[in-house]
């Protein structure tokens, strides 16, 4: 729905188009490849044409619609140069691009974006200003940086990083042992199907920054590590665990700490070892290849590429929907499911994109939730739905973080 919605939007000039533009619109390769690439938020395939595709990614950042534009200025982000960094500087005007265009300077790493910057120090939105002091405190370091930022700039970053640290430090004080087990959000980089890890979970580090939480990657799993840990993530565990790395996160769990793991479909996953602790509430990645029927020239094809709409749970608050891509169907045993695929969704177990005889069809699990003793886990079909770093990413991360902490 969200695909057909951007080209009814994308196209809604055309009649207003002379025949050359509208000819070189249609047969423009490049431009008709990074518009795909945007519906389809692949953003990473966007960043390897390189600056070629910036004049091409100008027209797409349009304020009236952000969840496109946000995902134009991640590709210009990854991508850089003096052309991508005017049109980031010029989006930044817009209230519902500003979040994406700070992410954008941060991973452009082009210390002209200080003075802009420097200006939103003093943003009422208290997860923006953060975001802004780590943007600022980050880029100051870099060569050149001081060409803009005279002194009384780096007094100014300089007094607002001295008061975050003197809020942490007063929050330190008043609950120490609490607070040092709250703050940390705590990545799996062992138990990972890839070798990126740290790439596919930029946004969560991003976030969980900004909400004032430490995030850490770690090679190993025991009881102690797990003890200064509020979130714990496993992203596409489909690797062995060892008995003991398995106890720990169940008794982590049972003791009110929190998992989230993020899933994904291949014929060569085996969920076996996280299933044996996830079977703790009967829930189950079965690694079945999520497909759901979209419309495509005015026919219905099968598909494992799809937009799904939300729920009104708190972890999809503000997002109307969902890019599901291979994404892998989780049994929810006695588990609450809180997004489903569509109707004519179902689980592809021989991989022939047909819903055959004995296959689960229709509102095929999405996002499972269930609470094991004192904690929490929340199970995902699509490790992709936190990989990008656009506007619904970062809502969605911050959505799961905040809904980990109140859930308690």
């Amino acid at each position: 729905m969200e695909n057909q919605t951007t080209d009814l939007k994308i196209n809604s000039d055309w009649g207003c188009m002379g025949l050359g533009a509208i000819i070189e619109r249609i047969f423009n390769p490049m431009k008709k490849r990074i518009r795909r690439y945007l519906m389809d938020n692949n953003i990473r395939e966007i960043a390897t044409l390189g600056e070629d595709a910036v004049e091409y990614l100008e027209e797409f950042v349009d304020p009236d619609d952000p969840e496109i534009a946000s995902r134009a200025l991640d590709a210009l982000g990854r991508i850089g140069g003096d052309e991508a960094f005017r049109i980031v500087s010029e989006a930044i005007q817009y209230p519902e691009l500003l979040k994406s265009c700070v992410v954008s300077f941060r991973k452009m790493k082009n210390v002209k974006a200080l003075p802009l910057l420097i200006s939103l120090l003093e943003h009422q939105n208290t997860e923006i200003r953060k975001l802004v002091i780590a943007t600022v405190s980050e880029l100051k370091t870099l060569p050149e940086a001081h060409l803009y930022m005279d002194e009384a700039d780096m007094t100014r970053i300089s007094e607002e990083e001295e008061k975050e640290e003197e809020e942490e430090a007063q929050l330190q004080q008043e609950e120490e042992e609490e607070i040092d087990t709250l703050q940390r959000i705590i990545i799996d980089r062992k138990h990972t199907r890839f070798n990126d890890i740290e790439d596919k979970t930029y946004s969560t580090k991003l976030i969980g920054e900004s909400l004032g939480y430490r995030v850490e990657y770690i090679d190993e799993i025991n009881e102690v590590m797990l003890r200064r840990c509020f979130l714990l993530v496993l992203v596409v565990p489909a690797v062995k665990f060892t008995r003991e790395e398995l106890d720990a996160i169940e008794n982590y769990v049972r003791e009110g700490g929190n998992l989230l793991v993020l899933a994904s479909w291949d014929a060569g996953y085996d969920y076996t070892d996280v299933n044996r602790l996830l079977s703790q509430t009967g829930m189950e990645i079965m690694n079945k290849l999520i497909c759901n029927y979209v419309e495509e020239n005015g026919e219905k094809k099968p598909t494992f590429s799809f937009e799904v709409g939300t729920t009104d749970h708190a972890i999809f608050s503000g997002i109307d929907s969902l890019h599901v891509f291979k994404g892998s169907a989780i049994n929810p045993g006695a588990g609450e499911v809180i997004l489903s695929a569509g109707l004519e969704s179902f689980a592809d177990d021989n991989i022939n994109m047909q819903p055959d005889e004995g296959e689960d069809k229709g509102l095929i699990p999405v996002a499972v939730t269930a609470r094991l003793d004192n904690g929490r886990i929340l199970c995902m079909a699509d490790y992709g739905v936190i990989q990008q770093n656009d506007s619904r990413t970062l809502q969605l991360v911050s959505n799961i973080i905040k809904w980990f902490r109140e859930e308690k």
